[in-house]
């Protein structure tokens, strides 16, 4: 998921005094499986729980989701269009603010342009449902991400040919050999209306739209669910 790819990234290994006191108010979670930081992204700061699960803790970023209730939203809504990849997610509440836990994976990768060839057909599905849910809530998916934005680009400097494509809000889940799956473990959404206020709003239709042209130029799809027809990019092919 997002915090194991992030977790290359990270160089701190503890949370914060306050962040773990944060965490040790939720009645719901034993304080004794707290375990390691995993990572800090864009939305959340995410933390072993156990051996088997993670929490994600939302950062106070200025665009991340900060509400209980926006949470809460935003997992129905992916469990609602998305139910054949939406990683099972609890939203447990104190005060004002939120915790996710989900599964920890293990066994996974990134969706890049590189593997797309083995997922296509979920992968057009999910564009899709991404395009029913646009339609009937002016929400959509986050595909590409903070890092994927970022990866995307190193990958454009490097001189790498082709350049990868990046859709790190996706992974390919690899736990059934030859079986692979697309999950999406973010529980961002892009808001193109303005349901979340008016800068957001703005925020979100900047990136959708940056979002939209990597994904035409590199795979030749449509984040509203059509397929463009001219098929002139070898990754996909």
């Amino acid at each position: 998921m997002i915090h194991t790819i992030r977790e290359h990234f990270s160089h701190e290994k503890e949370l914060s005094p306050k962040e773990r006191k944060l965490l040790e108010a939720f009645p719901y979670f034993d304080p004794t499986h707290i375990g390691d930081l995993v990572s800090r992204g864009g939305q959340h700061t995410v933390v072993r729980y156990g051996s088997d699960m993670v929490l994600k803790l939302p950062n106070g970023l200025p665009f991340a989701i900060k509400t209980p209730q926006a949470a809460q939203r935003n997992v129905a809504l992916l469990q609602q269009y998305f139910p054949d990849y939406m990683m099972p997610t609890e939203v447990y509440q104190v005060d004002s603010t939120y915790c996710l836990v989900q599964e920890y994976l293990r066994v996974y990768e990134p969706l890049t342009s590189r593997v797309l060839p083995e997922v296509k057909d979920q992968f057009h599905d999910m564009l899709d449902s991404n395009g029913q849910l646009i339609t009937d809530t002016g929400f959509s998916l986050e595909p590409v991400g903070g890092e994927g934005f970022w990866r995307t680009a190193v990958s454009r400097l490097r001189g790498d040919h082709p350049t990868d494509l990046v859709l790190a809000n996706i992974v390919v889940d690899r736990r059934t050999p030859g079986e692979p799956h697309l999950l999406i473990p973010d529980i961002g959404l892009y808001t193109l209306e303005a349901h979340d206020g008016r800068n957001y709003q703005a925020l979100s239709l900047l990136l959708f739209g940056l979002s939209q042209v990597l994904i035409r130029h590199y795979l030749d799809m449509d984040l509203r669910g059509q397929h463009l027809q001219a098929s002139n990019h070898t990754a996909v092919e």
